[in-house]
């Protein structure tokens, strides 16, 4: 029985093993490179292993961006929302209250006949003022390597445990002022 199982295991192991793809490129000293395009529809890729290889007399050093293009930087436009509070305030037209941001505010609306009574509402304000924020795309893995050397970067290599999710697209930095990087990535 244990057999089998364990036969069973390994089968299941080169099956996964089997399904791994790898893809290379050259990034030439401080450009940037498509390394893998898909589109954000498709799901993420968990890339399992990299390998630098430094080619040349200098040190060279890379980056893993997720980003769909090559851009480094994305812009959130600008935009309004509603923001609602519950206050209290006096049902008297002209009466003054303190909204639930500290703003004093007067009182507009028009009471019925009546006394004046303390009054709990909850209150809707546009909120006009979120302006436009750019944000840089995820560096997902940065590393360096000597001159003619190769460096792997992956699961228990480095303290990595998991592997490098990338939602929108692999994209890859050489950013060593000179120094060829090539980079293997297996997904």
């Amino acid at each position: 029985m244990r057999k089998l199982i364990l036969g069973i295991g390994l089968g299941l192991a080169v099956s996964f093993n089997a399904f791994a793809l790898s893809f290379s490129v050259t990034v030439l000293p401080g450009t940037m490179t498509n390394v893998l395009s898909f589109s954000p529809n498709q799901g993420a890729v968990l890339v399992k292993q990299v390998t630098l290889t430094s080619l040349g007399t200098s040190a060279s050093s890379f980056s893993l961006i997720d980003t769909p293009t090559n851009s480094l930087v994305f812009v959130n436009p600008a935009y309004s929302n509603r923001v609602s509070y519950a206050t209290n305030f006096s049902n008297l037209p002209g009466s003054v209250y303190t909204n639930f941001y500290g703003v004093v505010q007067t009182n507009t609306w028009i009471a019925g006949v009546g006394a004046a009574t303390n009054i709990w509402a909850l209150v809707d304000i546009m909120n006009n003022i979120v302006p436009a924020t750019t944000n840089y795309y995820p560096t997902r893995l940065s590393g360096a390597s000597a001159a003619n050397a190769t460096v792997i970067f992956g699961p228990n290599i480095g303290g990595q445990l998991n592997g490098y999710y990338f939602d929108q697209g692999i994209w890859a930095t050489n950013t060593s002022a000179s120094g060829t990087n090539v980079i293997t990535i297996v997904f």
